[in-house]
């Protein structure tokens, strides 16, 4: 099956995607008839300018979506792919494999360029996407000097970036998985996590300089890279020696380390510790396990070196992060 689209704003693009799969929009949800496939859509305009969908789809048949590029809109998608499933895209005529784990999990394009995705039967697609405009930037921004992204919004010229989705944006997208928004306090929740989001995702962007080390490196060396990424962020609880991450990954252990810094921003200890961290402090703040607990799920059999390794990271102990919660 093959669709080609485009779309003015946000919300008609929901309610397109919709109609080209015989699908019927009730409120602000869709269901896809089992003709079609299975799973559903679902939009919350947060506010003037900013946006927030999500799909969660199976197709039944292999499916090409071409999005066809037009010269007046102001809404800018930030495109997340949150799927196992490899999809293929192709943009400017160069073909990408994007996942939830590459390097290409977050996509933001100009209105004005075409691309496409290949979407093979079955695969699950979970694609969270948020739309913004340039004043809503410049609005939310403020005069807090030049950025980057505002200027590439305002710049009129057809434009690709790509940014990987990093462990601590999954941590806001990942709760959203499933919506179930109906009061006003779910809704407040939905938008603070987005917001907290778009900062992540912004920073990174303005961290970009157009000599980046990370360009030099190549694909295949990229892949490798978030295979060790995805290893550190699973098997959180282990211990991984940088030797056998290498020996994994064909590379030598000066080689493995230098990249991932390069690539990622910080040393493979440092990241893997950071997953750690994270993971303590979701589970810390559910209130239903012990801080030992919490230490030992994480891989710590000395509960001190917990204590150090958290403080370290936030600021304060475990205990004290607990105290703070309200």
């Amino acid at each position: 099956m093959e669709i080609e689209f485009s779309a003015k704003n946000a919300i008609d693009f929901f309610r397109t995607f919709a109609e080209l799969f015989d699908a019927e929009v009730k409120g602000n949800t869709f269901s896809l008839p089992i003709h079609i496939g299975n799973g559903s859509g679902t939009y919350h305009e947060i506010e003037d300018g900013l946006s927030f969908f999500i799909y969660d789809v199976q197709l039944n048949t292999t499916s090409t979506l071409q999005r066809k590029g037009i010269n007046e809109s102001k809404y800018f998608p930030i495109i997340c792919w949150f799927s196992y499933d490899k999809i293929e895209q192709t943009t400017s005529g160069e073909k990408k494999l994007i996942s939830k784990d590459s390097p290409y999990g977050i996509f933001l394009a100009s209105p004005k360029i075409d691309f496409s995705y290949l979407i093979p039967a079955k695969s699950r697609i979970v694609v969270f996407t948020i739309t913004i405009t340039p004043d809503w930037l410049r609005e939310n921004i403020g005069n807090k000097g030049n950025s980057k992204l505002l200027k590439l919004l305002e710049s009129n010229k057809p434009f690709a970036i790509y940014e990987e989705i990093s462990f601590n944006m999954a941590r806001y997208l990942e709760k959203h998985k499933k919506p179930e928004l109906e009061d006003m306090v779910s809704l407040l929740h939905l938008r603070s996590d987005v917001l907290n989001f778009l900062a992540l995702f912004i920073s990174a962007v303005e961290k970009r300089t157009n000599t980046s080390a990370a360009s030099t490196i190549n694909h295949i060396d990229i892949q490798k890279l978030f295979s060790v990424r995805e290893i550190l962020t699973s098997e959180y609880s282990s211990h991984h020696e940088i030797k056998t991450l290498a020996a994994n990954t064909a590379m030598s252990e000066r080689k493995l380390q230098k990249l991932f810094k390069d690539v990622f921003g910080i040393t493979i200890y440092q990241y893997a510790l950071r997953v750690k961290i994270e993971e303590a402090k979701i589970m810390i703040e559910t209130k239903q396990y012990s801080i030992s607990e919490v230490g030992y799920h994480i891989g710590y059999t000395n509960l001190s070196h917990f204590t150090a390794a958290f403080k370290k990271q936030v600021g304060i102990n475990p205990k004290q992060y607990l105290l703070s919660l309200k």
